[in-house]
Protein backbone atom coordinates (compact mmCIF):
# COMPACT_ATOMS: atom_id res chain seq x y z
CA UNK A 1 0.00 0.00 0.00
CA UNK A 2 3.11 2.16 0.93
CA UNK A 3 4.52 1.78 -2.37
CA UNK A 4 1.38 2.04 -4.21
CA UNK A 5 0.51 6.17 -2.28
CA UNK A 6 4.31 6.59 -3.47
CA UNK A 7 3.53 5.94 -6.86
CA UNK A 8 0.58 7.80 -7.36
CA UNK A 9 1.90 11.02 -5.64
CA UNK A 10 5.00 10.47 -7.64
CA UNK A 11 3.19 10.41 -10.96
CA UNK A 12 0.77 13.62 -9.95
CA UNK A 13 4.17 15.51 -9.04
CA UNK A 14 5.27 15.15 -12.51
CA UNK A 15 2.59 16.26 -14.61
CA UNK A 16 1.66 18.62 -12.10
CA UNK A 17 5.23 20.10 -13.37
CA UNK A 18 4.68 19.52 -16.65
CA UNK A 19 5.33 22.95 -18.76
CA UNK A 20 4.87 21.37 -22.36
CA UNK A 21 1.74 22.64 -23.25
CA UNK A 22 3.06 26.32 -23.57
CA UNK A 23 5.07 26.03 -26.90
CA UNK A 24 4.22 29.45 -27.65
CA UNK A 25 6.63 32.34 -27.28
CA UNK A 26 6.17 34.48 -24.47
CA UNK A 27 6.81 37.70 -24.78
CA UNK A 28 5.27 40.30 -26.91
CA UNK A 29 7.72 41.86 -29.02
CA UNK A 30 6.77 43.79 -32.20
CA UNK A 31 8.95 42.34 -35.49
CA UNK A 32 10.27 44.64 -38.03
CA UNK A 33 11.08 44.00 -41.88
CA UNK A 34 12.75 46.23 -43.96
CA UNK A 35 11.31 46.85 -47.38
CA UNK A 36 12.39 48.98 -50.27
CA UNK A 37 9.79 51.25 -51.62
CA UNK A 38 10.35 51.48 -55.02
CA UNK A 39 9.24 47.62 -55.56
CA UNK A 40 7.55 46.64 -52.14
CA UNK A 41 9.83 43.91 -51.20
CA UNK A 42 11.43 42.76 -48.31
CA UNK A 43 15.18 44.05 -48.37
CA UNK A 44 18.34 43.38 -46.06
CA UNK A 45 20.03 46.22 -44.45
CA UNK A 46 23.39 46.30 -43.81
CA UNK A 47 26.24 48.18 -41.37
CA UNK A 48 23.66 49.33 -39.13
CA UNK A 49 23.22 49.48 -35.57
CA UNK A 50 19.82 50.00 -33.68
CA UNK A 51 19.53 50.81 -29.70
CA UNK A 52 17.07 52.20 -27.45
CA UNK A 53 17.22 55.87 -27.55
CA UNK A 54 17.39 55.95 -22.97
CA UNK A 55 17.91 52.27 -22.60
CA UNK A 56 19.56 51.49 -19.24
CA UNK A 57 22.85 50.35 -19.83
CA UNK A 58 23.03 51.92 -23.30
CA UNK A 59 22.95 48.51 -24.64
CA UNK A 60 22.52 47.97 -28.79
CA UNK A 61 19.87 45.53 -30.09
CA UNK A 62 21.83 45.12 -33.18
CA UNK A 63 25.49 45.55 -33.68
CA UNK A 64 27.06 46.78 -37.22
CA UNK A 65 26.50 43.67 -38.95
CA UNK A 66 25.80 43.13 -42.53
CA UNK A 67 22.37 41.41 -43.81
CA UNK A 68 19.81 42.87 -41.30
CA UNK A 69 16.43 41.82 -42.67
CA UNK A 70 14.43 41.91 -39.71
CA UNK A 71 14.80 42.81 -35.60
CA UNK A 72 12.55 42.83 -32.55
CA UNK A 73 12.16 45.65 -30.39
CA UNK A 74 11.11 45.06 -27.27
CA UNK A 75 8.51 47.82 -25.64
CA UNK A 76 8.73 49.33 -21.78
CA UNK A 77 5.73 47.43 -20.27
CA UNK A 78 5.61 50.51 -17.62
CA UNK A 79 6.29 53.47 -20.07
CA UNK A 80 3.51 54.65 -22.66
CA UNK A 81 6.22 55.23 -25.35
CA UNK A 82 9.61 53.89 -26.19
CA UNK A 83 11.86 55.30 -28.94
CA UNK A 84 14.65 53.41 -30.93
CA UNK A 85 17.56 55.34 -33.45
CA UNK A 86 18.90 53.50 -36.03
CA UNK A 87 22.52 54.86 -36.91
CA UNK A 88 23.97 53.97 -40.29
CA UNK A 89 27.34 52.86 -39.94
CA UNK A 90 28.52 53.11 -43.72
CA UNK A 91 32.18 54.98 -44.17
CA UNK A 92 31.87 58.58 -44.41
CA UNK A 93 28.57 58.84 -43.05
CA UNK A 94 27.91 60.99 -39.91
CA UNK A 95 25.50 60.72 -37.08
CA UNK A 96 23.08 63.54 -39.01
CA UNK A 97 21.56 61.13 -41.36
CA UNK A 98 20.32 58.77 -37.83
CA UNK A 99 16.83 57.79 -37.97
CA UNK A 100 14.49 57.51 -34.61
CA UNK A 101 11.22 55.65 -34.54
CA UNK A 102 8.94 56.24 -31.31
CA UNK A 103 5.81 53.97 -30.57
CA UNK A 104 3.46 55.37 -28.58
CA UNK A 105 1.36 52.67 -26.92
CA UNK A 106 -0.95 51.18 -23.92
CA UNK A 107 0.24 48.42 -22.26
CA UNK A 108 -2.57 45.47 -22.04
CA UNK A 109 -1.76 42.53 -19.58
CA UNK A 110 -2.78 39.68 -20.45
CA UNK A 111 -2.94 36.11 -18.54
CA UNK A 112 -2.26 33.57 -22.00
CA UNK A 113 -2.80 30.30 -20.07
CA UNK A 114 -1.78 28.55 -16.82
CA UNK A 115 1.16 26.72 -18.66
CA UNK A 116 2.24 29.99 -20.14
CA UNK A 117 1.31 32.64 -17.57
CA UNK A 118 0.87 36.25 -17.92
CA UNK A 119 2.07 38.47 -20.33
CA UNK A 120 2.05 42.44 -21.86
CA UNK A 121 0.43 42.99 -25.24
CA UNK A 122 0.54 46.02 -26.64
CA UNK A 123 -2.18 48.53 -28.40
CA UNK A 124 0.06 51.08 -30.84
CA UNK A 125 -1.69 54.31 -30.37
CA UNK A 126 1.46 56.12 -32.71
CA UNK A 127 4.28 55.38 -34.77
CA UNK A 128 6.78 58.72 -35.36
CA UNK A 129 9.80 58.38 -37.00
CA UNK A 130 12.55 60.79 -39.15
CA UNK A 131 13.25 60.32 -42.57
CA UNK A 132 16.80 61.06 -42.98
CA UNK A 133 16.77 57.86 -44.76
CA UNK A 134 13.64 56.10 -44.06
CA UNK A 135 10.63 56.58 -46.30
CA UNK A 136 8.18 55.54 -44.47
CA UNK A 137 7.11 53.45 -41.20
CA UNK A 138 3.78 50.98 -41.73
CA UNK A 139 2.09 49.27 -38.77
CA UNK A 140 0.67 45.69 -40.18
CA UNK A 141 -1.39 45.37 -37.13
CA UNK A 142 -1.76 47.49 -34.20
CA UNK A 143 -2.09 44.84 -31.77
CA UNK A 144 1.30 43.31 -30.91
CA UNK A 145 0.98 39.97 -29.10
CA UNK A 146 3.16 36.78 -28.94
CA UNK A 147 2.47 35.97 -31.94
CA UNK A 148 5.84 35.62 -34.62
CA UNK A 149 4.68 37.56 -37.60
CA UNK A 150 6.29 41.09 -38.68
CA UNK A 151 4.27 43.89 -37.49
CA UNK A 152 5.95 46.71 -38.26
CA UNK A 153 7.38 47.53 -42.13
CA UNK A 154 10.55 50.29 -42.56
CA UNK A 155 10.86 51.25 -46.14
CA UNK A 156 13.98 52.66 -47.45
CA UNK A 157 14.01 54.09 -51.12
CA UNK A 158 16.33 51.53 -53.09
CA UNK A 159 18.23 51.32 -56.29
CA UNK A 160 18.07 48.76 -58.28
CA UNK A 161 21.52 47.23 -60.20
CA UNK A 162 21.48 49.44 -63.18
CA UNK A 163 19.72 52.96 -61.98
CA UNK A 164 22.05 55.90 -61.43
Amino acid sequence: MKKLLIAIASFIAFTACNTTGCLDNRSSIPIIQFYSSNEDVAISVDSIAIGGVGAPGDSLIVSPTTGTKEVYLPLRSFENSTSFFIAYCWKGMNDTFNDTITFDYQSLPYFASEECGAMYRYTINKVSYTTHLIDSVVMLDTLITNSLIPTVRIYYQTQTTGEQ
